[in-house]
């Protein structure tokens, strides 16, 4: 595309690579998910927008992203009342402290600087 520079072109590859699937967590701060009835996801739906499950609340929220950074904002979730959170509140803070990323074909991570801070794999939506 004429007039697109080699980080613009980087950036839409990312965002591409990103967008419309489901990522679902393996595993955060380096330790396995525990399975739990619902699948922790997040999907990105456009170039600035989210939406996932921490696991029994959704959430959504916005995202800006270059071709190294990535910051997650106006994250809301509902309210709901859940036999255990502690792994949904583990990882909306996880969500809340993500400077950038990382993506290898189907696998997808999120940084805190160099510390990789969640990990995910691709599931393709329809």
């Amino acid at each position: 595309k004429a007039g697109t520079t080699k980080e613009e072109a980087r950036k839409l590859d990312m965002q591409n690579a990103i967008e419309n699937k489901r990522w679902v967590l393996q595993k955060m701060n380096g330790t396995q998910v525990p399975k739990g009835d619902r699948d922790i996801y997040i999907t990105f739906k456009n170039a600035s927008a989210f939406v996932g499950n921490g696991g029994c609340n959704g959430f959504s929220g916005h995202y800006k992203m270059d071709s190294k950074t990535i910051s997650l904002t106006d994250i809301i979730s509902t309210k709901m009342a859940c036999p255990s959170l502690e792994t949904e509140t583990a990882f909306f803070e996880i969500l809340r402290r993500t400077n950038g990323y990382k993506i290898m074909q189907d696998h997808f991570s999120l940084m805190d600087g160099n510390d990789e801070i969640a990990t995910f794999d691709a599931v393709y939506l329809k």
